[in-house]
């Protein structure tokens, strides 16, 4: 079944495209999933998705989906694709809608420090995946634009 992320509140998204990279979007996503499971994170989860826009006759493209028991209202989505000969990858963080179409709308000092971890551990899991793809390419990967700000989110939900 395919989640409409029209339905969810978008809290965070991250984009970045790889020049050259394009024919490993499967050998990233293999590697990301890899690497996040080897990370032992408390409760959490990756599957593969589809995301939606649109109800009736919107597109469809497939992610990652990273979810946390902890963090049950909140999910990751993680997409990599050719844009090209480019490794186009996104990320969102959503929150997603309530039984009676309420969001969450305060977090407590712990809540946000497991996000951000949720988060950054994603981005850590990214980076890894991305290394191992650019070495693979003949790359160097210290030339990749590898950065994070988990604090950033702060501006959005604290």
């Amino acid at each position: 079944m395919a989640f409409n992320i029209e339905t969810a509140e978008v809290i965070w998204k991250w984009n970045r495209v790889y020049r050259g990279l394009g024919s490993k979007a499967e050998a990233f996503s293999r590697y990301f999933v890899e690497d996040i499971r080897n990370c032992n994170l408390p409760a959490t989860k990756v599957e593969i998705t589809q995301l939606k826009v649109g109800f009736l006759f919107g597109g469809k493209r497939e992610y990652l989906e990273i979810s946390a028991e902890h963090l049950a209202d909140f999910r990751i989505f993680l997409g990599a694709r050719a844009y090209g000969t480019h490794l186009s990858l996104s990320k969102f963080l959503v929150i997603k809608p309530g039984i009676l179409g309420g969001k969450k709308t305060s977090f407590n000092t712990f809540e946000l420090q497991d996000l951000g971890d949720y988060l950054a551990s994603a981005q850590t899991s990214l980076d890894a995946a991305l290394r191992k793809v650019a070495q693979e390419s003949g790359l160097d990967p210290k030339e990749l634009n590898l950065t994070f700000d988990p604090l950033a989110l702060n501006k959005h939900i604290g």
